[in-house]
């Protein structure tokens, strides 16, 4: 089972309206547990403790039916690390570990080759899965292109809205 979560992207506008709420409600309902950890990545400057500060501050605008408890929990469970994307030697610090992760992008589609090149240089723990916050590629030629990319014959599992590899 995957209990880490990695977000590249972490303090993009999905993240804030959406990812937060809905992994906080998760964490309320007892389908993730003590065990789950998200790291939040994206260029900001910043510390764990600004990230956490920020991510509250999403969960009380956007996360508002759930108990203030939860959503202050949760906030205060994240972690954070200033990553650039197309820097593999960011990503890897971000990834790294023995212990299978989920790397959702919510990043811009156009980032999605540069970063999934990134992750391939990484090595990805066996059983780790990409997820896209949207479509990947651009046309055909850009589906191809990231379908056939080196990562996609790891043991890892990549999925998209419209795609999955194999």
């Amino acid at each position: 089972m995957i209990n880490h979560l990695v977000v590249l992207g972490a303090t993009g506008d999905l993240s804030a309206r959406y990812l937060l709420a809905a992994l906080a409600a998760l964490r309320a309902a007892g389908h993730i547990d003590d065990r789950f950890r998200m790291t939040g990545a994206s260029r900001e400057d910043w510390s764990s403790e600004q990230f956490q500060h920020w991510a509250a501050t999403q969960l009380d605008l956007h996360g508002i039916s759930l108990p203030a408890e939860v959503r202050t929990a949760f906030a205060a469970s994240l972690d954070y690390r200033r990553t650039d994307v197309s820097d593999s030697e960011d990503v890897a610090a971000v990834v790294s570990g023995d212990a299978p992760l989920a790397i959702y992008l919510g990043l811009p589609r156009a980032l999605f080759p540069t970063v999934v090149r990134s992750l391939h240089r990484a090595g990805l723990p066996s059983g780790s899965q990409i997820v896209l916050e949207k479509p990947f590629g651009e046309d055909l030629a850009g589906v191809v292109e990231l379908s056939c990319s080196p990562i996609s014959y790891q043991s890892v599992r990549c999925s998209g809205w419209t795609t999955s590899w194999r």
